[in-house]
């Protein structure tokens, strides 16, 4: 009779140990085909477009320990947007009017100091959450940028978004090594505890090559969520459940599968052909999204409904994901850096299913491994067409 006492406050006293069953719910999975789309040059007098446009210049003369020098990412929350300078290791915090305003969190090893930021979000009480690469931990920050806490990650974590209740969603790196690199996506509670799993790894992508990617965005139904070379864009709900899969396909201009699997032997072809990389945003009427053209970084605004797609890093700058219902693009000028916002209305019903998946089985293992040390080095900011490096930093396009 004890034992069966014991046995029954087990889960009680190990919730971690326990993970959400999450197989045999239906995901939409549906094709977008690029080459359908006739291009056409982008006009601002569309109706998209009309009333709905906000254009921010940065202010140059900034603190220097506050100001970026580069837009990684961008989050809009309220009248503040935040920014973050992966080259400057910081997020800066700006108004709607282009004057910085302060940093969150500082560089360094202290208890309360970070190294370098993989990834920030913003949750829907203001707060900052930052995810720390170097350690593997999660730091969290006051609306204000004072210190709150710190946690250590079970895994490696390149990729964050704080759900709107509790929890949040993570984007698992690709050389990942523990219990979950089998998974692009998992699910955890407010105490950091995985509860599920999502988004199945096939070994499809180099772990020694990636390209910067905003990672979580906002999305028509929650979150949308993108892998640079995959040409998948993976949709969640506001609860973290995975819905629908958007497959996006560029035709003769696609990456073969050798290609994503082994960059540095097919650098010719990277260069020569068209995948998602930045950041994408789709609903039943558009898809938004910052892709790779043919070596060269672009922002493609595709009308789903004419069928036509827009060319819009020339005038608009390089889309750099959607929150607080605005798309967000960034422009570098001479005279410093622009951020237009687009508002965007609310998407039309959804149509029918075109296709049905299977979500995979949550992983159940219990974690026993350490952070990995291992890394991989990014080919660097959308400000530069020219920017795709080796390994060894050696200048190729």
């Amino acid at each position: 009779m004890l034992l069966l006492f014991i046995l029954a406050l087990l889960p009680l006293v190990f919730p971690a140990c326990r993970m959400q069953e999450t197989g045999g719910e239906d995901v939409i999975v549906e094709e977008i085909h690029y080459q359908l789309f006739s291009e056409a040059p982008l006009d601002l007098s569309d109706p998209f477009f009309q009333g709905k446009l906000d254009t921010i210049s940065l202010d140059p003369e900034g603190p220097e320990d506050f100001s970026v020098s580069n837009a990684d990412k961008v989050v809009v929350f309220g009248n503040r947007i935040y920014i973050l300078d992966e080259m400057f290791r910081r997020i800066a915090v700006y108004d709607l009017t282009g004057h910085v305003l302060s940093r969150i969190g500082r560089i360094g090893r202290g208890p309360e100091e970070y190294l370098r930021i993989s990834d920030f979000c913003v949750s829907k009480d203001g707060s900052v959450w930052l995810v720390d690469g170097s350690t593997d931990k999660l730091f969290h920050y006051s609306s204000d940028g004072v210190f709150l806490s710190k946690n250590s990650l079970k895994t490696e974590i390149g990729a964050l978004q704080k759900l709107p209740g509790e929890g949040f969603l993570m984007g698992v790196n690709l050389w990942d090594d523990s219990s979950y690199k089998d998974y692009h996506v998992l699910l955890c509670d407010s105490l950091q505890r995985i509860t599920a799993a999502w988004v199945t790894r096939e070994k499809e992508i180099d772990p020694d090559f990636t390209f910067p990617s905003v990672g979580f965005c906002e999305g028509e139904n929650g979150f949308d969520y993108m892998i640079p070379l995959m040409d998948e864009i993976y949709e969640f709900d506001t609860s973290g459940t995975y819905i629908h899969k958007y497959l996006i396909d560029f035709g003769p201009f696609a990456l073969s599968k050798d290609a994503r699997q082994h960059v540095e032997n097919h650098l010719e072809e990277t260069l020569s052909c068209v995948f998602l990389a930045l950041a994408s945003y789709v609903d039943n009427n558009y898809l938004i999204s910052g892709i790779r053209d043919r070596g060269t970084y672009r922002s493609l605004i595709a009308d789903r409904k004419s069928m036509t797609r827009y060319m819009t890093e020339d005038v608009l700058g390089l889309f750099l994901g959607v929150s607080d219902r605005r798309a967000v693009f960034m422009k570098q000028t001479k005279s410093g850096m622009t951020l237009t916002l687009v508002r965007l209305t609310a998407p039309e019903p959804s149509p029918q299913k075109v296709g049905s998946g299977t979500v995979p089985s949550a992983v159940r293992k219990k974690m026993n491994c350490t952070p990995s040390e291992k890394g991989s080095k990014r080919w660097r900011s959308p400000s530069n067409n020219a920017d795709l490096r080796h390994l060894t930093g050696k200048q190729i396009g």
